[in-house]
């Protein structure tokens, strides 16, 4: 008997709810910048699709996984910012930085690895840092961002673009988990 290789279940995306969707949180945000998540292929719905979808909506920061759903993307023609939102390992920061891509750092051997291979290649990269602040998964303790932070600083081929975290309980009523 042959493998039946087609899925029953199907993710659809509608680009005119998307933009809908998208117009209503950005006048929740006002003027600050959005940079929608594509990662996971969109979530399944198709990058190749939605990318250019958001493009063509004015957003130019993206956020991805990894490297390699950035490089797809780019190497498509892609002209877009990616902010790389998984941990990433060492070894990856060469085509990091030959794609211009903005990593999330959380350990001193990335920050390290990263500020070599953009100093090798004589270019300046921006990264994120991210703090663990009840994940538990990802990110640095929150009573180390001080010293992270001036390590991070004290690379000149490194700016330190943004400061991160993910609230693991926020949608809960009671908020003193969040807010402590």
């Amino acid at each position: 008997m042959a493998a039946h290789t087609s899925r029953l279940t199907k993710a659809l995306i509608h680009l005119d709810r998307l933009t809908r969707n998208l117009r209503l949180l950005q006048a929740q945000v006002g003027d600050r910048p959005l940079w929608p998540v594509i990662k996971a292929d969109a979530y399944g719905h198709g990058a190749e699709i939605v990318a250019p979808h958001l493009q063509r909506m004015g957003y130019r920061t993206l956020g991805v996984a990894d490297i390699g759903e950035a490089a797809v993307l780019l190497d498509a023609g892609m002209d877009a910012r990616f902010v790389i939102l998984s941990a990433t390992l060492p070894e990856r920061s060469e085509a990091i930085v030959a794609y211009g891509c903005e990593p999330v750092v959380c350990t001193y051997d990335m920050v390290d690895a990263l500020a070599y291979e953009a100093r090798e290649a004589g270019k300046q990269v921006s990264i994120h840092v991210k703090v663990d602040t009840g994940m538990g998964r990802v990110g640095i303790a929150p009573d180390t961002v001080r010293p992270f932070l001036e390590y991070c600083c004290a690379h000149p081929s490194l700016t330190v673009r943004g400061l991160m975290s993910h609230l693991p309980r926020a949608d809960e009523a009671d908020k003193g988990f969040s807010v402590e």
